[in-house]
C-alpha cells in the first residue's frame, strides 16, 4: 500500500478468515478466496480534476459554526519523464466568505492563481515541490502583504504580529522541496496516500506510523489499522482508524511552545484529553487509483466527543 506517513513496516496482516481454524481454511468446500483489489496509479492525463474540500470544526462536541466551510481545489497530472508532474490550485470562485475576510485574503492569493507544480512518482507520491524557490517567494510576498490587514484587526500589536509573520515565515523558508507539499498541499494531502495498494476484502494491516508537521520541523508518531472493507467493479472502500498518544501531543506543544520563545508550558492536561482517535472512510476508484471520497471525523480519545469532520470528495 502507498502510505508515505509509515515509516515502519506492516506489523500485522489480519485475514477475514482469521476466526476459522486452519484445518477448515484449508479445505476448498469451506474456505472460499476473498476478493482482491490490486490498484495501480492510472491518473487521467490533461484533465482538471475538481475536489471539492468540507469543514467543521467542534468544541465541546458542538459545531463551532452553523456550517461547514466548504471550497474546491483543482488537480491536473501530466506525463513526465519519471512519474508525472501534478499542477495544483485553489478556485477562487469556490473560496466561501470566510476565507476571504482582509487578514486571510493575502495569504490565500499565491494559491488561486497560477496552478503550482509538483512531482509525482510513478506510484502517485507527490515527492517534491518543482520550482521551490518561486513558490517560496508567493509565500513570503502574500504573508508580508498580510501585516496591514493584521494590524488593522482590534486590538492588534504591531510587535505580535510582526513577531508571528517572521516565526512563520522562518518555517516556511526552512522547508525543503520535499517538505513542501505537505504544507502547501495541507488540504488535500489525504488524497495522495492511497493510489496504489493491494488487498483483499477484510483484510487488515496495522502499523506504527509518522505523521509529519514541517513546519514545526517534527514528526509525530501513532498507530493506524487499515483494512478494506468493500469491493466492486468500479470502487474499493478502506476503513483507517488512528490514534495518537497524548505523550506525542504534549511532546509537539513543547516544540512549539519552544519555537516561540516561550519559557513555560500549560500545565499537562490528562491523557484522555490529550489522545487523539481519528476515523477515515476512503473510496478509491479501481480504474485510476484516484481517491473519489475521503471521509475523516477526529475525536479527542476513542469515544470522545467529536473535533474535526472533514471530507474530500471528487466532482470531476
Amino acid at each position: 500500500m502507498h502510505l508515505r506517513r509509515i515509516v515502519v513496516a506492516f506489523c500485522l496482516v489480519v485475514s477475514a478468515l482469521s476466526g476459522v481454524t486452519s484445518a477448515a481454511a484449508q479445505t476448498k468446500e469451506t474456505a472460499a478466496t476473498p476478493a482482491r483489489a490490486s490498484v495501480k496509479f492510472v491518473p487521467p492525463l490533461g484533465r482538471t480534476l475538481r475536489f471539492q474540500v468540507s469543514v467543521q470544526k467542534y468544541k465541546d462536541g458542538k459545531p463551532t459554526s452553523p456550517r461547514s466551510i466548504a471550497w474546491v481545489e483543482e488537480v491536473r497530472y501530466e506525463k513526465a519523464d519519471q512519474g508525472f508532474t501534478l499542477y495544483w490550485r485553489m478556485d477562487p470562485a469556490s473560496l466561501p466568505p470566510e476565507l476571504k475576510i482582509p487578514a486571510l485574503a493575502p495569504m490565500i492569493k499565491p494559491y488561486t492563481g497560477a496552478p503550482l507544480a509538483f512531482e509525482v512518482d510513478s506510484s502517485g507520491e507527490v515527492v517534491r515541490a518543482k520550482d521551490w524557490p518561486a513558490m517560496l517567494a508567493g509565500v513570503k510576498t502574500s504573508l508580508n502583504g498580510a501585516r496591514p490587514m493584521l494590524l488593522a484587526q482590534p486590538g492588534a500589536n504591531a510587535e505580535i504580529v510582526d513577531k508571528v509573520i517572521g516565526l512563520v515565515l522562518g518555517r516556511f523558508a526552512n522547508l525543503t522541496p520535499e517538505q513542501a507539499p505537505d504544507v502547501i498541499l495541507q488540504n488535500i494531502t489525504p488524497i495522495f496516500f492511497w493510489s496504489e495498494f493491494s488487498m483483499a476484502v477484510g483484510e487488515t494491516r496495522e502499523a506504527s506510523i509518522q505523521l509529519p508537521s514541517p513546519l514545526l520541523n517534527a514528526t509525530v508518531a501513532g498507530h493506524a489499522r487499515i483494512s478494506l472493507v468493500a469491493l466492486d467493479a468500479q470502487s474499493a472502500t478502506l476503513s483507517d482508524h488512528e490514534t495518537i498518544d497524548s505523550a506525542e501531543i504534549d511532546r509537539l506543544l513543547k516544540v512549539l511552545m519552544t519555537q516561540m520563545g516561550k519559557a513555560k508550558v500549560a500545565p499537562a492536561i490528562t491523557r484522555a484529553d490529550l489522545d487523539i482517535v481519528t476515523d477515515v472512510k476512503i473510496v478509491v476508484d479501481v480504474a485510476t487509483g484516484l481517491v473519489s471520497r475521503f471521509e475523516l471525523e477526529s475525536h479527542a480519545g476513542d469515544g470522545g466527543q467529536v473535533a474535526q469532520r472533514k471530507s474530500i470528495t471528487l466532482i470531476r
